[in-house]
């Protein structure tokens, strides 16, 4: 099937002298390349679906058109109807108690760059031609991140649609964290914001504050043109920052229920719609290693509720062979911003 689509690409994939009608919209798939060995390696294919449709009437369309082999399997051909229905539903469904998928946020989903849309559509993949699968169920949701040292790669993926806004990482301490985020920021990306107060807080002393800055300034050195350190409380820093001039933010400074609501805050309005914001220790309770009670979770969760957002959470398991993670402790959480 991938190499029939490939020769013989389907209608929308043609070049056109007229712009694309509003009445319309466009979905590409991810496909394997069957010239390449490599399983990493894909190409796109467009497909054309007309917005009063329903999913099933353009999968048949597609294969009236010849878009569609007639030998495309019934798991196939529920994979593209679940993938359109799932569009379909953040274009132009209001459910109330989801922003991703109620107007105005479907427009982040009209036309998205395409290894952006397929951030979402791998979701679908689970039920596909499964037994008793619950497909139609998942909506638009983002995949799965293994751990905290994924989430700056799907960060950069999601920032294909909101191009060149500021990284933000509020709490760095050492700035271990901080050589993940670089490595996947993109290059349209102009600066890593690194915020901290690097002073006495919490279980750290002053001269650890002074020591946790030297060890971040040498651990970004090879990146210094890109990077902006800002010493200060989190939540003044974030006031010298323009509204929406983030397309990700990572918090990871306080983790009372006090300190993560107020950074929520405080951010969030930083960040672009289309962006991501995550975090780390998404747990409540006591942690001896630091001293206190975090309360990380019931804070997100309850920021996220007022915002009506979902919140996902890593799953600390290895994505090839879901084995668990054995240097991850606490999973993070993340959140497509998907109005204000």
């Amino acid at each position: 099937m991938l190499l029939w689509l490939l020769l013989h690409p389907p209608l929308s994939s043609q070049p056109s002298a007229e712009p694309t009608s509003p009445s319309s919209f466009e979905i590409p798939f991810k496909l394997q390349s069957p010239s390449s060995s490599s399983p990493d390696d894909y190409v796109y294919a467009t497909f054309a679906v007309p917005a009063s449709t329903t999913a099933s009437q353009a999968v048949s369309l597609w294969l009236s058109s010849g878009a569609l082999p007639p030998s495309t399997s019934p798991g196939q051909l529920s994979f593209f109807e679940d993938a359109v229905s799932s569009v379909l539903l953040a274009r132009s469904s209001p459910l109330p108690h989801d922003a991703c998928t109620a107007p105005p946020a479907h427009r982040i989903f009209s036309s998205p760059p395409p290894r952006a849309l397929n951030l979402f559509l791998p979701a679908l993949h689970e039920a596909r031609g499964e037994p008793g699968g619950r497909r139609g169920e998942a909506g638009l949701s983002l995949r799965p991140a293994a751990s905290m040292k994924h989430l700056p790669a799907l960060a950069a993926q999601v920032s294909e649609g909101v191009p060149g806004k500021l990284w933000v990482e509020v709490g760095v301490l050492g700035g271990l964290f901080s050589r993940f985020i670089l490595e996947s920021m993109p290059g349209d990306v102009p600066k890593l914001v690194m915020v901290d107060l690097w002073d006495e807080v919490d279980i750290y002393s002053g001269g650890e504050g002074e020591g946790n800055f030297e060890k971040a300034s040498r651990s970004v050195a090879p990146w210094a043109g890109r990077v902006d350190m800002r010493r200060g409380w989190s939540w003044e820093v974030a006031a010298t920052l323009e509204d929406a001039s983030a397309s990700f933010v990572f918090v990871d400074a306080g983790h009372s229920f006090e300190d993560v609501s107020r950074d929520l805050e405080a951010y969030w309005g930083k960040v672009a719609v289309g962006g991501l914001m995550a975090g780390d220790d998404y747990v409540d309770g006591f942690v001896r290693d630091a001293g206190y009670t975090f309360g990380v979770k019931s804070a997100v969760d309850a920021f996220a509720a007022r915002k009506k957002h979902r919140v996902y959470m890593t799953t600390n398991r290895d994505e090839e062979t879901g084995e668990p993670l054995d240097d991850v402790h606490h999973q993070s959480w993340y959140i497509l911003k998907c109005a204000e």
